[in-house]
């Protein structure tokens, strides 16, 4: 481990916030005075240590604090006094010899006091900056009182040099307080929270479409944040609410919002004892997360996730066994705006339904469509088509009988089945059609037939079957 050591001449004190990604270069603040008044934002070299910031010019005094850092290093955001008050700054290195210079980035707008802002991210390029700025209202101060602040309306900005400042909005339904703490490699992707309703926050994120709230865990208090994002924008960490109080949790666009503990746990790891209560930060691949939460011994620690991609990878398909009995399909015809029901019968008097009905209402075009029976031990079957009251056609249409091999297997929701046949183990065929079953229920049983032919050639005389998965 290395100190990153104190500013010169300046009291022992010093906090990191922000690190480049080859790990060379670090901000953060420290302290050079007594008081918060005191703290200023640094830059810290490997090899050449660390170096005041300094601040904004003007105020009645001197405060600054580095928040982020980009990923070369060479440019700053964070939060500085100024002769305006407090305002988010850009801090950027000299080249070629030239100084450095911190850019004021203002405010989104005013109120009669006046308004603040703060830099909280930068993203990995160092073209955007993102954070929050906010109006101040009150009444003002006189010669014996001082001013009382009455509201405070923050929302969300972004920076950049095209762009100027620009106020990013807040969800509808609140007042308008929302914050943006971090974005993408690119700045496409900004992470923050938004205020749908009053003691309400939800986790949002803003891109070039505009807002979207990803909301909060279920049975909670409706407290989310979203705090750091991955460089390209796919993965987003911070905190929830459930039932069960505070909660590091984990966005991506497939799955939504979702509690890291459960994630991880389902992974094998022992979380015995451990609550974890925000996920603070997440690297630029996405495969690394940290944050802090309560321990087993009831202390707060900060803790690291490493492979947290993992929590990505669809869980393998259990193999399904695959039942092989001979059989018939029924095959017929079909019209638009008919209900089709196949029966079957031992004695020509009973009948009863052969699998689902089959619905065309609503169909566009006529089709055909087929049912599947295995051969029972129990004696010859009869089969006949009808038409349930609600269909439009007067009569059913005639139906033609083949038999076969029904290879029956039960599936898993998320994957692509596929029958094969061979002959010889050696070439493979698809039998029928692709299964896909994206938004299934578990534990559907699906049925494949392979008919037996006579002309103009005869089937063989054996095959082998198998079920392949793969997923969508």
């Amino acid at each position: 481990m290395l100190k990153l050591g104190f500013l010169p001449l300046a009291s022992a004190a010093s906090t990191a916030n922000g690190l480049s990604t080859d790990g060379k270069v670090a901000t953060g603040f420290a302290a050079f005075g007594l008081g918060v008044s005191s703290n200023r934002a640094f830059r810290w070299v490997e090899g050449v240590g660390m170096t005041n910031l300094g601040t904004l010019p003007g105020g009645s005094f001197s405060y600054s604090e580095g928040r982020d850092i980009s990923d070369d290093g060479l440019r700053i955001a964070g939060q500085s006094s100024s002769s305006s008050g407090f305002r988010a700054f850009l801090w950027t290195a000299g080249t070629n010899g030239g100084n450095a210079t911190m850019l004021n980035l203002g405010v989104v707008a005013s109120g009669n006091l006046g308004g603040i802002s703060e830099a909280n991210g930068i993203s990995g390029n160092g073209l955007m900056v993102v954070g929050s700025s906010s109006a101040l209202s009150g009444i003002p101060a006189t010669e014996t009182t001082p001013e009382i602040i009455t509201s405070q309306a923050t929302q969300a900005f972004k920076y950049s040099v095209a762009t100027s400042r620009v106020g990013l909005g807040d969800l509808e339904g609140g007042s308008v307080t929302s914050s943006a703490f971090a974005a993408s490699f690119d700045g496409s992707v900004i992470v923050g929270y938004g205020t749908p309703g009053t003691g309400i926050n939800h986790g949002v994120i803003w891109t070039d479409a505009g807002i979207m709230s990803v909301g909060d865990l279920p049975g909670g208090a409706d407290i989310c944040r979203l705090y750091d994002v991955s460089a390209d924008g796919s993965i987003a960490v911070g905190l929830g609410n459930d039932a069960s109080g505070r909660a590091a949790v984990i966005w991506d666009p497939e799955n939504g919002l979702r509690k890291l503990s459960t994630l991880v746990a389902g992974l094998g790891v022992d979380l015995t004892g451990w609550t974890l209560e925000t996920a603070e930060g997440i690297s630029a691949d996405g495969d690394v997360i940290v944050g802090n939460g309560t321990n087993p011994a009831g202390k707060k620690e900060a803790w690291r996730l490493t492979g947290a991609l993992a929590l990505f990878v669809p869980p393998a398909p259990v193999i399904p066994t695959v039942s092989l009995t001979l059989g018939k399909v029924l095959t017929f015809p079909t019209e638009p705006d008919n209900i089709y029901q196949v029966e079957y019968s031992h004695n020509l008097t009973n009948w009863l339904p052969l699998g689902d009905s089959h619905s065309t209402v609503g169909a566009a075009l006529p089709s055909t469509h087929s049912v599947v029976d295995s051969i029972s031990a129990s004696g010859s079957k009869f089969y006949r088509l009808t038409l349930l009251p609600e269909s439009v056609s007067a009569t059913p249409p005639s139906f033609t009988i083949s038999e076969g091999a029904v290879l029956s297997f039960q599936t898993e929701p998320g994957f692509i089945y596929q029958a094969k046949q061979s002959t010889s183990l050696n070439g493979w065929n698809d039998l029928g059609d692709p299964i896909t079953t994206t938004g299934d229920a578990a534990g559907i049983t699906h049925t494949v037939f392979d008919p037996f032919t006579v002309f103009p050639a005869t089937s063989p005389s054996h095959s082998y079957y198998r079920v392949e998965i793969e997923a969508p």
